[in-house]
């Protein structure tokens, strides 16, 4: 299931308006139907308050997130988007599933995350101090 259509049913299974999801984001409600369709983005910041209103799990709005090919971005921190590797096809409607061959999850450090790799302390591990506890 796609993102849009997920938060369609679910808006619909608590019986909230699409003016009242509209309001709570800060948009119209003709750019609120948009979001619905698929024909616009829904904002990274926009998810937490989705996840409210319509009472839901954050951890399952993302996962639709990123399987629809969005970037999910967490500040300075970093960002996660899943990359699809797939044999060619040479025309687009000559493509199909079967061609995919893998996926993976790819993290792209924010300034937050480097900062702390280059702030990092190493000191060498010593097993013979090391103490095993019952």
């Amino acid at each position: 299931m796609m993102f849009n259509e997920q938060i369609k049913q679910l808006r619909e299974e608590r019986q909230i308006s699409q003016r009242k999801l509209a309001v709570a984001l800060g948009v119209d409600t003709t750019s609120y139907c948009k979001i619905e369709k698929g024909k616009r983005r829904v904002r990274k910041e926009h998810i937490t308050i989705v996840v409210d209103l319509l009472q839901t799990n954050c951890e399952e709005l993302l996962k639709l997130w990123l399987a629809n090919g969005k970037i999910v971005r967490w500040g300075n921190f970093g960002a996660f988007q899943v990359n699809v590797s797939s044999e060619g096809a040479e025309t687009e409607a000559k493509f199909n599933a079967a061609q995919i061959k893998g996926s993976k999850a790819v993290f792209r450090p924010g300034i937050v995350f480097k900062e702390m790799q280059n702030n990092l302390k190493y000191e060498r591990y010593n097993r013979k101090k090391a103490h095993t506890f019952y």
